[in-house]
């Protein structure tokens, strides 16, 4: 399975509020996500 994330907010350098959780539910997802779980992050490019 793979769970695709919007995660453009968590790439911030200065991370506030809702940067903050983004990046913190990003990291805990890929501490717990069994080896059939493929976490795929998008970032905006520009």
């Amino acid at each position: 399975m793979v769970i695709d994330i919007d995660a453009s907010r968590a790439t911030i350098g200065q991370r506030t509020g809702t940067e903050r959780y983004s990046w913190e539910v990003i990291a805990a997802l890929d501490r717990v996500a069994p080896p059939q779980i493929s976490l795929r992050l998008y970032i905006n490019g520009g």
